[in-house]
């Protein structure tokens, strides 16, 4: 038993503009903002009433989101974990029972992956456990996306105890990895867009 809290549209502009960031809002993600002090606007509203009204009372947090359409992701369930951790030993049924097509590890042990600022990364900070999702994104939803969302969503809160029955189990034919950024990388430097 418990509480289930949604939050659907977390970033209201950015998700009526189709994109990651608001456009009202000097471009901020706010899934890069959480814990920084560094918001502004919207962006300081939201994250301040999610992290002084919610995440007090979480136990767990599932970030639900996709790239908008400036990005596109494969469908994926996250966590964020030092490789054979005990968080990333808990945290890895979970992964697994939300069973996304694609299931990533992204090892922050030494603090080259952008996850600061991430509401995932913020939850932890607070003692709850996080799983985030990319669903997508290139202003597109598919079936296949909404089912592995609906699917994932249901088994998870099975895994969680707050939910009986549900979706099918996921099929084995998933793929599994860990990510670390390259060695010298950082974030603002060149590479990939976070």
């Amino acid at each position: 038993s418990g509480t289930l809290i949604c939050l659907p549209r977390h970033n209201p502009g950015a998700c009526l503009a189709g994109r990651r960031t608001d456009p009202a809002d000097a471009g901020q993600d706010i899934n890069r903002v959480y814990g920084r002090g560094s918001a502004t606007g919207r962006a300081k509203l939201i994250s301040d009433f999610v992290t002084d009204a919610i995440l007090p009372r979480a136990d767990w947090v599932i970030d639900l989101h996709s790239g908008g359409v400036s990005h596109e992701f494969v469908v994926s369930g996250n966590v964020q974990a030092a490789i054979g951790s005990d968080d990333d030993l808990t945290m890895r049924p979970y992964l697994h029972a939300f069973g996304a097509p694609f299931s990533l590890v992204f090892d922050g042990s030494d603090h080259s992956m952008p996850h600061t600022g991430t509401l995932e990364h913020h939850a932890k900070s607070f003692g709850a456990h996080a799983v985030s999702t990319e669903l997508g994104g290139g202003g597109r939803v598919s079936a296949a996306s909404m089912a592995a969302t609906r699917d994932g969503v249901i088994r998870l809160l099975g895994a969680i105890g707050l939910m009986e029955g549900g979706a099918p189990p996921p099929s084995p034919a998933r793929a599994g990895c860990t990510a670390r950024a390259p060695a010298g990388w950082r974030p603002g430097r060149g590479g990939p867009a976070w």
